[in-house]
């Protein structure tokens, strides 16, 4: 007659699995928990080496919070963190678009060099700011869709984009070439700089240019001025 008792062996097994995996959480536990504390420590230096800790382990959620931080440089190295780490979900990309327009020049470059090279599947969230209602936002927008080629820049080139990525950029782009702040306006010209536009694209480029108001900052009127050229040769 078979026996059909559990083998012993694979009972141990399960059961010293079941052991590593549950002491396993709880260290991922007690190592976040750890982590965010270190983040409220009054020593920078403790909270920098919490980020880049938080950032080989992966806590996301973590360098977000970092975000926030009164130092620039923990702001910094926590924006450059999440261009590998986490889901890349709404939250992160709003984190960096906030950061990119931090007070401090090389906070702002480092945001928007990480969503820059963002996978696919956060696009859309970018997508979404060009709606947002502070000015800030739609600008970071921008700056975030400009397509920047890896040899431009000594290095590799941004991932693959989503189906149709260049002509949703470029319909976004166009539309914003007509709103009521001036630095969007100049974030929307300066991105549209880096794609290519199709005969009817540049079409309706030309056509939001000629809406769009009156530019009385020099530096918006150049770029208008100078994208209209490009778009008047990109429609022959």
């Amino acid at each position: 007659m078979a026996d059909h008792r559990p083998n012993k062996g694979w009972l141990v097994f399960f059961g010293v699995s079941l052991f590593l995996a549950l002491a396993y959480v709880g260290y991922g536990r007690w190592r976040h928990s750890q982590l965010n504390k270190a983040l409220r420590d009054p020593d920078p230096v403790v909270r920098i080496d919490a980020v880049r800790k938080a950032g080989k382990e992966g806590y996301a959620d973590l360098l977000v919070k970092a975000m926030k931080d009164d130092d620039p440089d923990i702001r910094c190295v926590a924006a450059g963190s999440l261009r590998s780490v986490g889901s890349h979900d709404a939250e992160q990309v709003r984190a960096l678009l906030e950061a990119s327009n931090d007070e401090h020049k090389y906070v702002r470059e480092k945001a928007l060099d990480t969503l820059r090279y963002l996978p696919a599947r956060a696009r859309k969230y970018i997508y979404k700011a060009v709606d947002e209602q502070d000015p800030r936002f739609r600008a970071g927008a921008a700056y975030a869709l400009v397509y920047v080629p890896g040899e431009i820049m000594g290095r590799e080139d941004p991932p693959p984009r989503p189906p149709q990525d260049k002509q949703i950029v470029v319909s976004l782009m166009t539309h914003l070439l007509k709103d009521d702040n001036v630095e969007v306006r100049k974030a929307a010209s300066f991105c549209l700089f880096s794609y290519h536009l199709e005969i009817e694209e540049a079409l309706r480029v030309r056509s939001a240019l000629e809406q769009s108001p009156e530019e009385t900052d020099q530096d918006a009127r150049d770029l208008a001025d100078r994208l209209k050229r490009v778009a008047e040769q990109q429609s022959r």
